[in-house]
């Protein structure tokens, strides 16, 4: 199974992404991989989430993502 994990804010930093693999290991199958990948425009401050037309951006973004990763092969989509 491929994941992508779809991130909605600026890049997830190493600490982060290794706490994520780490744990997606323990859960998930040997033969599951998992992808992380930051959107773009991606929000990156708390109080942008205060404005519509940045909240609209990002969901076409994430929305645009979850249709190219199913035309790649991914078999499942979630988002941090």
């Amino acid at each position: 199974m491929r994941i992508l994990l779809a991130a909605v804010t600026e890049s997830t930093p190493k600490v982060m992404e290794d706490a994520l693999h780490a744990s997606f290991k323990r859960v998930c199958r040997q033969s599951s991989t998992l992808t992380i990948e930051s959107i773009n425009p991606a929000l990156t401050r708390l109080t942008d989430l205060s404005y519509s037309y940045a909240r609209l951006l990002n969901s076409m973004s994430f929305c645009e993502r979850t249709l190219k990763a199913q035309q790649e092969g991914f078999d499942a989509v979630v988002t941090t």
